[in-house]
């Protein structure tokens, strides 16, 4: 988890008091000079609210909450990248996303998938895209 000490470093690393942490987060100054002294915990909720402002990656967060491991972030991130280059693939023209929308913008019920899923299928398992 998250310390209130790490907090505290990166709240001033933001050259913000508890005062404008409090404002910006809807977390109370008493609460979180609490936390910053390590008085009190804080909640998933305010942590979540905290981390947010102060910069903190939802991944490193998470991490630090002890909801993932080293090993959750790699994973993760691997499947982040396959699934961007997906998305890259399919967005560009040439390769029929434009065709299935209309001149407003809205999908007009043409198939967007027309090699059945090979693309798709082999960005999700790791595969290079070609």
């Amino acid at each position: 988890m998250l310390t209130g000490e790490e907090i505290r470093q990166r709240r001033k690393s933001r050259g913000l008091s508890i005062s404008q942490l409090s404002k910006l987060s809807g977390v109370s100054q008493p609460y979180i000079s609490q936390i910053e002294s390590g008085e009190r915990n804080a909640s998933v909720k305010t942590l979540n609210k905290l981390v947010e402002i102060l910069g903190v990656s939802k991944l490193y967060s998470l991490r630090a909450q002890g909801y993932l491991d080293e090993t959750d972030i790699l994973a993760l991130l691997d499947e982040n990248k396959r699934l961007r280059e997906a998305l890259k693939f399919y967005a560009d023209e040439k390769n029929h996303i434009a065709p299935i929308f209309d001149e407003h913008g809205q999908y007009n019920g043409s198939k967007v998938d027309k090699d059945g899923g090979h693309i798709a299928r082999q960005a999700l398992q790791g595969g290079e895209i070609k």
